[in-house]
């Protein structure tokens, strides 16, 4: 029997890439590989940015799993990758959690020896711009890419 936990749905149009998962820490990194190759071949110089760009991308998704989804292998990811006159990169990532208080948390302190938290600050470091839906549940990231 196939490992319903590792399903996973990928489109890929023009400038536009999405990708459905399952809600498993296992397929990040998948998604991420899929997302890079996608990245490399419609962007070919954007090679000195994917640090930043993977970040961007693990970090989101990982949240979505871990905290939005709760590990729960029964709800999915939904991310969407978008490239715009190859100088912007977009990233939607939407679970299906409840959601949370971003505007809350964005403005926190974190401990420093949490192992949680650095989320928003990576976000407000290696982003553009990035926002949340109102209900906390979808995140909207932008990234400038340069040549």
């Amino acid at each position: 029997m196939a490992d319903q936990s590792r399903k996973m749905k990928v489109v890929e149009k023009r400038n536009t890439l999405f990708i459905g998962f399952s809600s498993c820490m296992e397929s990040i990194d998948e998604v991420c590989r899929i997302a890079e190759t996608y990245l490399k071949t419609n962007i070919p110089e954007i090679s000195s940015q994917m640090f930043a760009l993977n970040l961007l991308m693990r970090e989101g998704l990982t949240n979505a799993v871990r905290h939005g989804n709760r590990n729960d292998s029964g709800k999915d990811v939904g991310f969407l990758l978008k490239v715009t006159d190859k100088a912007l990169v977009h990233m939607e990532i939407e679970d299906q959690g409840k959601g949370f208080d971003w505007g809350k948390q964005e403005t926190s302190q974190m401990e420093e020896a949490e192992d949680h938290g650095r989320g928003i600050p990576i976000m407000q470091s290696y982003a553009t711009w990035y926002g949340y839906n109102k209900k906390g549940n979808i995140l909207y990231i932008q990234k400038e890419v340069t040549p």
